[in-house]
């Protein structure tokens, strides 16, 4: 196991954390998911791959997928609560480092920010990868230690 950092950079965010909802959302529906539905007219769910372009998704996400698309014209804008649970990932976005962290929350755009360190296993590279980051898709193991932007730096 490898030590991960997350951040938790909404009052959302540090809910799900001490929830234990350990999964990471994209917001989007998966563009090759659409082409499939609408375009190919494939209802089968095991064409629908979970390693798609937003990261590897849930059996759930698809199953969910699969249940709104229908409701929905190809050219429709889907609901933020829908992009939600289609974009499930299978697991939770964190970096490899704390220099990665500052750069992800240089500026401090979002306001009050959490760092959580937790060890965890690897699953894929995510789309904040690059530019100096080594983000990661993670399955965590135990909640981990939550701190402040502030004193998670002073630790560094």
């Amino acid at each position: 196991m490898k030590t991960y950092f997350r951040v938790l950079h909404s009052p959302e965010h540090i809910a799900a954390w001490n929830s234990e909802d350990y999964f990471s959302y994209h917001f989007s529906v998966p563009g090759e998911w659409l082409e499939l539905f609408y375009k190919k007219k494939n209802r089968d769910p095991m064409a629908y791959s979970l390693d798609t372009s937003l990261g590897i998704l849930t059996a759930q996400a698809r199953k969910r997928f699969l249940e709104i698309a229908p409701s929905h014209e190809p050219s429709d804008l889907w609901s933020g609560p829908e992009r939600k649970e289609v974009s499930q990932l299978d697991g939770v976005c964190a970096f490899e480092d704390a220099a990665s962290v500052f750069t992800y929350t240089e500026g401090n755009r979002y306001g009050g920010i959490y760092v959580v360190t937790f060890e965890g296993y690897f699953v894929s590279l995510i789309p904040e990868s690059g530019a100096g980051m080594k983000g990661v898709l993670v399955k965590r193991n135990g909640k981990g230690l939550i701190e402040d932007l502030d004193t998670f730096r002073k630790k560094q």
